[in-house]
């Protein structure tokens, strides 16, 4: 019983976040082609073994807000996290960085955004359609639901950035 509970609890948050995604007005999506790549990790295909491969064993592993495993490395200072999906535990579907600059692949996106960046440096990269609800946050929503989101320190620069799949 109580994995049935669990179960349709994940599956509420889930289809709470396609409703959320669903939200975003069409003239706020950034078309063209979509991030998949932060960390040198895919969102879209991505096995766990392969970050594994990649960074080394996680130095801890958790549960995020919908009850998901997450892995969590500390790496060169910055922390890395690898979200993965609660029906395929072996699929990558989201990851997150933290930290004040990149260091080699950690800390960057594949179309060059890095830990660090300006807002003025967000958009030359990803267009003019940044949605900025704080001056602590923004984010990017592409046309295939995939969203970038973005923590911004106090002087406006990305210390942590999350790129996560779209949710089907």
């Amino acid at each position: 019983m109580r994995i049935v509970v669990t179960r349709c609890l994940v599956l509420v948050c889930l289809f709470g976040m396609a409703l959320q995604a669903q939200h975003i007005p069409e003239d706020q999506l950034t078309l063209g082609p979509a991030e998949h790549e932060l960390a040198g990790i895919n969102v879209y295909g991505m096995k766990l073994k392969d970050v594994i491969a990649r960074y080394g064993k996680p130095n801890s592993k958790d549960k995020d807000k919908q009850g998901l495993p997450v892995y969590i490395w500390q790496k060169r200072g910055i922390r890395l996290q690898v979200g993965t999906a609660y029906d395929h535990p072996e699929n990558v579907y989201a990851v997150d960085v933290w930290g004040n600059e990149p260091s080699g692949k950690l800390g960057r996106t594949s179309k060059g955004l890095v830990l660090g960046c300006d807002l003025a440096c967000v958009r030359k990269i990803y267009g003019s359609k940044l949605i900025q609800p704080s001056p602590s946050e923004a984010s990017v929503a592409f046309s295939d639901d995939t969203h970038l989101r973005l923590g911004l320190d106090g002087r406006g620069h990305v210390n942590h950035i999350s790129l996560v799949a779209a949710i089907e």
